[in-house]
């Protein structure tokens, strides 16, 4: 996979850009290209990240998908110069939800001179897309990146959300008054009950925002995500009880890879739902606060993303103490004829 690009860039200058292959000779300079990413520098600072050690933790994940022929990956190159990658996955799981072919942009840099080398990438991963039949794509830019994101919506990307990630260390606030639950460990005869939650009283996410995908389609998503997280993805789930009756659960993630990698233990809050009926009368600030509790001395920081329109989670965590680290743009694509939009 090599091609030259004439590019158009700032002032109608062209420029001769080329897309390689990643090879393992190039991974100095893509190390350096995630070491020198500008905007998660307050995140970093906040959860006293190495930057070196993460950026060598993002290249491994990098080369690990060089060789698969399902995966499309390129550098973009000026002369000897390394100026940005993009790399294409499909996404089975997903697709087998939405009964579509789906994929998913995992890493797409291009800091170095955007105008210049997103439009080469960007034409590359849409047709690796259709090459591949896949019909919906998903990607998450830093909310600095203007040039990219006004890109992305010239070439049929639209809009779902926009996403704050925020991150508390432990032992955190604990606000003085809660109601009284009960909170248990998971055990597989609560199972049915969480998903039945998850598919009823999760409104918040940007899937919902997504004008082509069926609404029934994605309660399933988030009961069936659930269930993946009771059988062996979820690290910690509390499960919270009042009067015997299942009224929400919290699940925790951790990235075990990331977190040996870097010497710093983070918990990854992925879900606190609380019963639709239940709702508004306090118990999600129960669940979280007795959950951050037990994880307390098991974890240094607890991090969580969430959409800019949840006020209600914005105004929970707010009580124990989270801030916000990074703000995020959430696009998708759809080939609304079965062949490419671009």
């Amino acid at each position: 996979m090599e091609r030259n690009l004439l590019v158009p860039i700032a002032y109608g200058v062209q420029a001769m850009v080329k897309l390689i292959k990643p090879q393992s000779t190039h991974r100095a300079a893509i190390q350096a290209l995630f070491a020198n990413f500008p905007y998660k520098q307050y995140q970093q600072a906040a959860q006293r990240l190495d930057r070196a050690l993460l950026s060598e933790f993002l290249l491994e994940n990098f080369m690990r998908h060089m060789d698969s022929r399902l995966v499309q990956s390129a550098l973009a190159v000026r002369g000897k110069e390394i100026l940005g990658l993009a790399s294409l996955i499909p996404d089975p799981w997903h697709s087998e939800i939405y009964n579509m072919p789906m994929g998913k942009i995992s890493y797409f840099v291009s800091y170095h001179d955007p105008k210049e080398v997103s439009p080469a990438l960007l034409e590359l991963i849409l047709a690796a897309a259709r090459k591949q039949g896949i019909l919906h794509l998903a990607l998450r830019f830093d909310a600095n990146e203007w040039d990219n994101i006004h890109l992305f919506e010239q070439k049929g990307f639209y809009l779902v959300d926009c996403s704050v990630k925020m991150s508390v260390a432990l032992p955190c606030e604990q606000p003085a008054e809660m109601p009284a639950i009960e909170i248990v460990p998971y055990e597989p005869r609560y199972r049915d009950s969480l998903m039945r939650i998850a598919a009823t009283s999760h409104q918040y996410n940007h899937y919902y925002c997504d004008p082509v995908l069926p609404t029934e389609a994605t309660n399933r998503l988030f009961a069936a995500w659930v269930e993946k997280c009771c059988d062996k993805l979820g690290k910690h789930i509390f499960v919270a009880r009042r009067d015997t009756t299942i009224i929400g659960f919290a699940i925790f993630l951790a990235n075990e890879r990331l977190c040996e990698k870097l010497g710093v233990r983070v918990a990854i809050l992925d879900f606190v739902v609380v019963h639709q009926e239940q709702q508004g009368k306090g118990f999600g600030t129960a669940i979280l606060a007795q959950s951050l509790r037990q994880l307390a001395s098991q974890y240094d920081y607890v991090e969580l993303r969430t959409s800019h329109t949840n006020y209600p989670a914005l105004n929970l965590y707010g009580k124990f103490g989270f801030h916000i680290v990074a703000t995020d743009i959430l696009l998708h694509w759809y080939d609304h004829r079965g062949h490419g939009t671009a």
